[in-house]
């Protein structure tokens, strides 16, 4: 039935071929006709943006959070490597079908809710980051998701080894997948995994465990306050560089925080007790 004038096919006269055609945005409404959904959509735009934390459609939210991840790079290959050796190790992780997953709460697009616009955190904040087997996932992805996923990771590894850059510790790429709230929809991602200098591919020992569970819970709380981490200077730090992200038409620009006080992320409860920066520093030594 046509969500604005309500003719139904078959019951009403219409031509022999006539078939409603459902809206791009929620996959849901239907409309008989262009200019009955026209005039539905001041109404119905409604609907589609709660559907969607304020996107218009399923693609253009998906869109949004790929935008993100590459903006808060760094930021999630940091998350992803301190996953893997946290919670296994190398070998552990690789050994079965494994991924990276991020649970993530949607805030509201237009601001009404949050009062903060396009601020990253208040589109996107990481509920829950995990490394998790990846058969009950399974279904996640249609058709020859997975396939593709598995050839996005084999692809990035290709490029990372031969593009004259050395990188001693790259050990592979898992897949990883963004869980959009309660939309019920994911967007599908690789990251690159780094192992140790020092350590061979099994369980790390307990008290480098704990290191990276807070690396982790940093890279989540920064993320919460709309920053995200960029790569260090590499001739005299070992912490990264803690920039905030700016949109600039459809472009986001990163502007580093020269005087950032690193006791803005430093969590009196955490694993280890140490201070943010010294916690990068043996991250990095590792």
């Amino acid at each position: 039935m046509c969500a604005h004038c309500g003719k139904k096919p078959g019951v009403d006269p219409t031509p022999a071929d006539f078939k409603l055609k459902r809206c791009a945005g929620c996959s849901s409404a239907l409309y008989c006709s262009a200019e009955c959904q026209k005039a539905e959509w001041p109404t119905h735009k409604q609907e589609v943006g709660s559907a969607f934390a304020g996107y218009t459609s399923s693609l253009a939210l998906i869109t949004a959070v790929k935008d993100w991840m590459v903006v808060a790079n760094y930021t999630f290959v940091s998350m992803a490597k301190a996953l893997v050796l946290a919670y296994g190790g190398i070998a552990a992780n690789f050994a079965s079908p494994r991924l990276l997953l991020f649970e993530l709460v949607l805030g509201d697009r237009s601001g009404r809710s949050t009062g903060g616009g396009s601020a990253p955190a208040n589109l996107f904040r990481v509920a829950r980051a995990s490394i998790v087997d990846r058969v009950p996932l399974h279904n996640c992805l249609d058709g020859d998701g997975w396939e593709e996923m598995e050839k996005a990771c084999q692809k990035q590894i290709d490029h990372l080894r031969s593009d004259g850059i050395p990188r001693p510790t790259l050990v592979g790429s898992l897949p990883a997948l963004f869980m959009l709230g309660d939309t019920g929809l994911v967007a599908a991602h690789h990251f690159p995994i780094y192992g140790t200098r020092n350590l061979g591919p099994g369980p790390s020992p307990q008290s480098q465990r704990a290191i990276y569970r807070d690396i982790i819970d940093m890279c989540i709380r920064i993320l919460d306050r709309s920053l995200v981490f960029h790569h260090p200077d590499p001739n005299w730090q070992y912490e990264p560089q803690v920039c905030h992200p700016t949109r600039k038409k459809k472009e986001w620009l990163l502007q580093q925080l020269a005087n950032w006080n690193w006791e803005e992320v430093n969590d009196p409860a955490s694993k280890t007790g140490l201070p943010p920066v010294v916690l990068w520093c043996i991250f990095h030594q590792l």
